[in-house]
């Protein structure tokens, strides 16, 4: 969260800096719901790809392999809202499966 003042001004001339760079960046009030949602998105893919040395496209091929990121996922996203953090992303389980 951005307090103090004068730090939005900063972030928003460090934020300027990356973009001239190249790599877009936008400034957020509430860096939770990031935060969250990334980690939703890394539990559904990543431990399962650790494991099965499949890519992330592949995980999609196999039945079992869905299904379990489908669960880690809805688990996440579960854990997420108890601690009454929501999602940036309307359906977690969609996204996941998009990326």
């Amino acid at each position: 969260a951005v307090s103090g003042p004068g730090q939005e001004d900063h972030l928003s001339v460090v934020s300027d800096i990356f973009s001239q760079a190249g790599f877009p960046t936008t400034v957020a009030a509430e860096v939770e719901p990031l935060i969250w949602s990334k980690l939703i998105v890394n539990v559904g893919i990543n431990p399962l790809t650790a494991i099965t040395r499949l890519k992330n496209g592949q995980l999609l091929e196999y039945p079992g392999t869905r299904r379990l990121m489908e669960q880690a996922v809805n688990e996440a996203a579960a854990v997420t809202r108890a601690m009454n953090i929501e999602p940036i992303y309307p359906d977690p389980i969609e996204h996941v499966l998009a990326m």
